[in-house]
């Protein structure tokens, strides 16, 4: 079985150079689409934090709840 070096050799060098298309492609196309943001820890904390001190109900001093029976007892 005689084996066909030259025959050989033009197949490597088309899958090279068909993966180094795949591979431009891909770094073009990666340049170009928006990448997925992580969620910031911090900030989603922060966030939270004031919609929970926010969402509460203001307390007035004036208000009947203000103070408690235990204060007034002496």
């Amino acid at each position: 079985m005689e084996e066909n070096w030259y025959a050989l050799e033009q197949q490597i060098r088309d899958r090279l150079t068909e993966a180094r298309a795949a591979a431009r492609i891909r770094t073009l196309t990666a340049k170009l689409a928006p990448t997925a943001r992580r969620p910031n820890a911090a900030g989603t904390t922060i966030v939270r934090l004031a919609n929970w001190v926010l969402g509460r109900p203001m307390r007035s001093p004036w208000s009947s709840h203000a103070r408690s029976p235990r204060c007034e007892r002496r």
